[in-house]
């Protein structure tokens, strides 16, 4: 069995979909989302069908879904966090359709030993806090 690392969706559903359906998806032990859920220049317009994906899966226990820096102020209300690609209007779906359990199981990174190798998964660098 093998695993998938999946970076970056910025809420390209189609190309999502087509991923998840190929063969290697469909038997990977695991699939581990790195993050960047949200903010897209091209596909705003999938915000709710992002959120409608995350709700769904968010409890599969094939997936892992780590934390992006584009999700980060959508769940935050600390301001200083925001993003290029964030909106008032993308904060107000992302506030009405994502649900509350999908925030709270998001990771900020995961480890794991790998035929006796280490392995941290983060979307990006870890900063000391």
């Amino acid at each position: 069995m093998h695993k998938i690392i999946i970076p970056d969706i910025h809420q390209n559903i189609d190309r999502l979909n087509s991923i998840l359906q190929t063969p290697e998806c469909q038997e990977a032990q695991e699939i581990i989302f790195l993050g960047d859920y949200f903010d897209s220049f091209d596909y705003d317009f999938y915000t709710p069908e992002m959120c409608k994906f995350l709700n769904n899966n968010i409890n599969n226990e094939r997936y892992t879904f780590l934390i992006g820096n584009h999700d980060i102020h959508y769940i935050s209300s600390n301001t200083n966090y925001r993003c290029s690609g964030w909106s008032f209007q993308k904060q107000s779906i992302v506030d009405k359709f994502l649900d509350k359990q999908v925030i709270r199981k998001l990771r900020p990174f995961k480890y794991e030993m790998i035929q006796d190798k280490h392995f941290l998964f983060s979307h990006a660098g870890l900063h000391p806090s």
